[in-house]
């Protein structure tokens, strides 16, 4: 006599379907100048109304410049127009000007405060300031969409990795303690692309984070050694999750060195950096500060966290907090600005003040963010 066979598991739910991608948006014609105003008296150089970095906005004949933030000659936010002195358009301009200046010296405040209040922590609002740098990975119709599902015409083909990815987006956290670090990361915040840096400050009430890494945790795959970080599904299922699969597991916080082998920063036993499990992001921020930097298959000392793609869309717009650019970087600088104005074409129900342009200084630990040059 033999017990009866246990009935089989039942099968595992199936996984949600996603809604199609909504066509990209088409950017509308720029705004015609303000009743009474005139591009002819415009004298910047050239007399094309067009005055980006240091140029000076100015006009002949007792007429007063009015930004009017649009592109020109690929250039952002650099468009102004001439208005009377005595303009309706002008004295509009004039309030719309000290309201965003306003607007975005609070944002600054907010973030420079998420800096330097940091905590080990696996709670995004206590984290730091959550940085995404512009990487080409992301929706190639918008950059500020994150590229969600593979294959799809939104993801693109990353000419450096050669591999197409999806599911996720890369952030680094930024955090006023990493300046006690005993090594080189001290003498400043590094990031992915670092003095080209341009990108998004992050509101952490939408973001989602998959796993990371107290280094580059080579989330895209491209290292030719064993590992299974561009599983599929890409939307991610039990045993999948994009940029952080590893057949290894996870890292062990209680045994983050093995054999001198720093985990989810160093290639350890010929796979690819192993991931940090959210819950143990307290530990792994420590680990990054003693241990961060020079990893042994790569020099570079930026963290690496993987965020969820679906939630970032799902956030939208509001999960841009800011759009950032370093700090001394003419290209970085007039890229921010394109972006801020192709954003917010995409989105019209935003106002301007909402998402400023800031700028990110990466050796000051005090006050790191300052507003943009322009609003």
């Amino acid at each position: 006599w033999s017990p009866p066979l246990a009935p089989p598991p039942p099968p595992p739910p199936p996984l949600p379907t996603l809604p199609p991608h909504p066509p990209p948006r088409l950017s509308p014609p720029p705004p015609p100048p303000p009743p009474g105003c005139e591009d002819s008296y415009c004298t910047s150089l050239g007399h094309d109304c067009c005055a980006p970095g240091d140029e000076a906005a100015t006009c002949h004949g007792g007429m007063q410049p009015v930004r009017l933030y649009g592109q020109c000659f690929k250039f952002g936010a650099a468009s102004y127009t001439c208005c009377p002195p005595n303009s309706s358009a002008l004295a509009a301009h004039q309030a719309d000007a000290s309201s965003l200046a306003s607007s975005a010296r609070e944002m600054v405040q907010l973030i420079n405060s998420r800096f330097c209040d940091a905590v080990p922590s696996s709670d995004p609002k206590q984290m730091g300031v959550i940085l995404h740098v512009v990487d080409g990975i992301e929706d190639d119709s918008a950059s500020w969409r994150a590229c969600e599902r593979i294959p799809s015409a939104e993801c693109p083909r990353n000419a450096f990795y050669g591999v197409t990815t999806g599911g996720r987006e890369s952030v680094s956290v930024l955090f006023r303690y990493l300046q006690d670090a005993p090594n080189r990361l001290a003498n400043k915040m590094e990031l992915y692309h670092d003095f080209a840096a341009m990108g998004f400050v992050l509101d952490p009430d939408h973001v989602q984070f998959l796993c990371g890494y107290p280094g580059d945790g080579d989330s895209q795959g491209h290292l030719p050694v064993r590992g299974h970080k561009n599983c599929n599904p890409s939307t991610g299922s039990a045993t999948c999750k994009p940029g952080c699969s590893h057949p290894n597991g996870w890292c062990n916080p209680n045994n983050f060195m093995p054999n001198g082998c720093v985990c989810g920063r160093d290639m350890c036993g010929g796979t690819s950096p192993m991931p940090w499990h959210p819950d143990d992001f307290a530990k792994m921020a420590q680990v990054y500060v003693q241990h961060g930097g020079h990893a042994n298959w790569n020099p570079w000392g930026w963290n690496e966290y993987v965020v969820s793609a679906r939630r970032w869309n799902q956030g939208l717009p509001w999960i841009i907090q800011a759009i950032f650019y370093v700090c001394g970087n003419t290209n970085a600088r007039n890229s921010a600005y394109l972006k801020r104005g192709d954003f917010l074409r995409a989105y019209p129900e935003l106002e301007r003040w909402r998402v400023p342009v800031v700028c990110l200084n990466q050796r000051n630990w005090g006050t790191p963010f300052s507003p943009g040059e322009r609003q």
